[in-house]
């Protein structure tokens, strides 16, 4: 009976911060920076408090404090944007929030590698409006526990308050059983608003076009936005940073697809104009296409007018292989416009697991179906773990899809 008694004492002695949705983001430098967002619903001076030493709920013995550099309303929240720079590549970094009314769980993240070094990502996009395929997705992240997501834009319908705090509130659902947070890299879809992605995320550039590198020369990524001119600017800013060293594999993030895998979508001319040989030319490994609601993977391809081309492209093993396209929950498409270069093709809730290693990129779909029986992952196994009944897609050609490293 004293046990319960002291149980419920310290019960009552705990108090929590009136904070919730916080998410991490990434748009520069993700292995000194990180952008961290949350909704304040009540409280005053909400402090974050981190260090790369786990202190658990000792909000007083990390050794940094930052209150958010910027607080504004923003669909509806009270919503705090605190931009974490100088830290250390490669490491967990523990935080938790504390305000006047308490303080939040101890949760972390784990910045990029600033060398050479195995890791894992996830790509999908479009979860729309189905609230139940989203959280079975979401549920999945936290049980592959990927270094982050690339998320192909399309997050809500309409892009209303009310959908975006539910978003918001799914994206709880990406966080692992001990805390950890999966930083995302969103990009911008034709259901955000100019603007939205700024607002709901942190990033800096309003038009929503950035570039990283991580693992030293290992590995970039290019996320660009297919609802604003493809030229002009945006071009101009993909050749400036295309004139850096080339890393082992560059990759591509962007909403719309150059050629779309299902009729009911129509193709993207003005994209293939203004970047397939851009890519081609630059030696990029993988485009990741979004916004048609169905699957595809493909072999290598190259832009061509030559004659046996199908709409515009050509196989070539020194082209670039093209995943996606956006089935995060969004209502699914009928998959029925392949092409002479497409492997395989289907419609069914799902991302693309990418495991990246110094000698290639091992690409899986996963679909949602099932996920419920799925074990998650911990801290402590290999990189490139795969949980126990995790549903890959059986593609034509196989589950795996390999991508070499060029010589």
């Amino acid at each position: 009976m004293k046990k319960l008694l002291l149980l419920f004492a310290l019960c009552q002695s705990v108090s929590f911060a009136a904070v919730d949705k916080i998410r991490v983001v990434w748009e520069e430098k993700p292995d000194s920076q990180a952008i961290i967002v949350w909704h304040q619903l009540s409280g005053e001076n909400a402090t974050l408090h981190y260090d790369f030493f786990d202190h658990k709920d000792d909000a007083s013995s990390y050794a940094n404090s930052l209150k958010a550099q910027k607080v504004e309303e923003y669909a509806g929240m009270n919503t705090h944007y605190l931009n974490l720079t100088n830290l250390k590549s490669d490491t967990n970094y523990y935080f938790l929030i504390k305000d006047s009314e308490g303080q939040t769980e101890r949760y972390y993240f784990r910045t990029a590698p600033n060398k050479p070094k195995s890791f894992r990502f996830i790509q999908g996009g479009d979860s729309r409006s189905n609230r139940k395929g989203r959280q079975d997705g979401n549920r999945l992240v936290a049980k592959l526990r990927p270094l982050f997501v690339s998320f192909g834009g399309d997050m809500t319908n309409r892009g209303k308050d009310e959908e975006w705090q539910n978003w918001l509130k799914d994206w709880e659902l990406t966080y692992a059983e001990d805390g950890r947070m999966f930083p995302i890299v969103p990009t911008h879809g034709n259901h955000e608003r100019q603007g939205y992605i700024q607002g709901i995320y942190g990033t800096k550039n309003r038009l929503t076009y950035y570039h990283f590198q991580l693992g030293g020369d290992l590995f970039s990524l290019f996320v660009l936005n297919s609802e604003i001119d493809a030229k002009g600017g945006q071009r101009e800013y993909l050749l400036k940073e295309l004139q850096k060293p080339k890393p082992t594999y560059r990759l591509a993030s962007y909403h719309k697809p150059m050629r779309p895998h299902t009729k009911k979508k129509k193709e993207g001319k003005h994209l293939y104009d203004a970047w397939a040989n851009i890519f081609y030319v630059n030696k990029f490994d993988i485009l990741c296409e979004n916004d048609t609601h169905c699957v595809k993977r493909t072999v290598a391809v190259k832009p061509s007018q030559e004659e046996g081309n199908d709409e515009g492209f050509v196989a070539a093993e020194d082209g670039y292989v093209k995943i996606g396209e956006g089935c995060w929950g969004a209502p699914v498409r009928k998959a029925d416009d392949g092409k002479s270069w497409t492997i395989d093709m289907g419609s069914f809730n799902s991302f693309d697991l990418l495991d990246v290693s110094k000698k290639e990129i091992v690409i899986r779909t996963i679909k949602f179906e099932g996920q419920d029986k799925v074990t998650a992952l911990k801290e402590s196994d290999e990189v490139f773990a795969m949980p126990k009944h995790l549903n890959i897609w059986q593609a034509k050609g196989g589950a795996e899809q390999v991508v070499k490293a060029r010589k």
